[in-house]
């Protein structure tokens, strides 16, 4: 079997299948992933986090992993995320935020529930009425919780 490799602008864990990383449980690699892209986000970790949803529902929609980014940095932080925001978008192992599919229908379910803002991949389409805050890396969509524990400047734009 060939070398699996995890390339990216930040070190990720490499290794060949079945190799040294084989006994290491996924969510203990996804919890390193998610400590190290808060932590460059500006966001520190004191202790754990425990993520769960309403009635045991399970997460497996790519596009929700900015909104869990968001949630994890509102925990760790104690800063709530601005008001009346969505966030929408899948997060890869160096923070980039990548378009999902569907954007027309998240957005048309996020104004039904007041949503006025949504923190979004840049480039995607964002109909009346709501604001798009164009995301690139993870870090611009959590300046509100970095500024709540003072690692950035309070005027530098979310």
């Amino acid at each position: 079997m060939e070398d699996i490799v995890i390339v990216g602008a930040a070190r990720t864990a490499i290794g060949k299948f079945g190799g040294s990383l084989a006994r290491t449980p996924a969510s203990d690699l996804g919890a390193l992933v998610i400590r190290k892209l808060l932590e460059r986000s500006g966001v520190p970790l004191r202790g754990e986090l425990f993520g769960a949803t309403a009635g045991g529902a399970r997460v497996e929609d790519p596009a929700a992993d900015l909104a869990v980014s968001a949630a994890l940095a509102s925990a760790a932080s104690g800063a709530p995320p601005p008001p009346a925001s969505a966030f929408v978008g899948e997060v890869g192992l160096t923070g980039l935020v990548r378009a999902v599919p569907g954007m027309g229908a998240r957005l048309s379910a996020a104004r039904a529930a007041g949503v006025r803002t949504v923190f979004a991949p840049a480039g995607a389409e964002v109909s009346d009425g709501i604001r798009h805050v164009p995301v690139h890396h993870v870090t611009q969509a959590l300046t509100w919780a970095a500024t709540r524990v003072g690692r950035i400047r309070a005027d530098r734009p979310a």
